[in-house]
């Protein structure tokens, strides 16, 4: 998964690179402070990082995570504690949901004898 995993480390190295920028919400400014952060040890890879959205004179913290696991890429944004306790449950649903839709393994049965072929079930 080398496109998946570099696609999505780069955007997480770009929403981190600088540390406090701001950008306007209609004519509103929005000051973001961003932080990287350790990511879960679940899936093929993860990231993890803090972002905190100010604006007038208010501030809203926001935890996004993203697990990689085989071709399932799973993104996770919201309140930093609901995030650290649904990223599993939804990555298992989503896998869960990709093995639904794959059709079901060929079974081979080999037969014996001089002549004989493999049987599919």
């Amino acid at each position: 998964m080398p496109k998946l995993s570099s696609g999505t480390k780069q955007i997480f190295e770009a929403m981190t690179g600088c540390p406090v920028y701001q950008i306007a919400a209609g004519s509103n400014p929005v000051k973001i402070t961003t932080q990287n952060l350790a990511a879960p040890a679940i899936g093929d890879e993860a990231w993890s990082q803090l972002l905190t959205f100010t604006a007038g004179g208010r501030d809203s913290v926001v935890k996004q995570t993203a697990v990689r696991s085989g071709t399932v890429l799973l993104v996770v944004s919201g309140s930093p504690t609901l995030v650290d306790s649904h990223t599993q449950k939804a990555l298992d649903k989503a896998l869960a949901r990709r093995r639904a839709r794959q059709p079901p393994a060929r079974v081979l049965h080999a037969a014996s004898g001089p002549f004989a072929f493999p049987q599919e079930d």
